[in-house]
């Protein structure tokens, strides 16, 4: 992903932010849309995370692994998650899982992220979160015309 890819994760978007899944709720991260009895067997999964920027053979590896550890380890399936998170009382919302919110934050969450660093290999691992690392640092030390138009006259 980019540095502009995160700015698509609002809450007010139905973009993906929490880490639910649900049938109906097009702000979840997986949807399991539900069928007319009788249809289960053409059952399909949508996964709204990936980037488009991302690397699809990378993404589907990643994927694939989260699942595998998951059955591995019997990790249990919350409970879908019908209603919006819009609004909602922010005791609830801290009990879920959040996507990270910029590039940096989940560079952070992968490089501490055994499963996925495994499925990568050290050899991919170490020069992709060397390349994104450098890429998000140039952005952080860019000055962009919003903010020289907003504060040059302020300040």
């Amino acid at each position: 992903p980019l540095v502009n890819s995160y700015k698509r994760l609002r809450t007010s978007f139905e973009a993906p932010v929490y880490v639910t899944w649900a049938h109906i709720n097009r702000g979840a991260l997986i949807r399991v849309p539900s069928l007319a009895p009788g249809e289960e067997a053409h059952t399909r999964l949508e996964l709204r995370c990936p980037d488009p920027s991302s690397n699809p053979y990378l993404a589907a590896a990643v994927m694939l692994q989260a699942g595998l550890d998951g059955i591995r380890q019997k990790l249990p399936l919350q409970d879908a998650l019908e209603e919006t998170l819009l609004g909602q009382d922010q005791s609830r919302l801290r009990r879920i899982e959040v996507l990270p919110a910029s590039l940096g934050e989940a560079l952070d969450a992968l490089s501490q992220d055994d499963v996925i660093m495994s499925a990568l290999g050290p050899y991919i691992s170490d020069r992709y979160l060397a390349a994104k690392r450098q890429e998000y640092d140039e952005y952080n030390r860019q000055v962009t015309a919003w903010e020289v138009e907003r504060y040059v006259n302020r300040y």
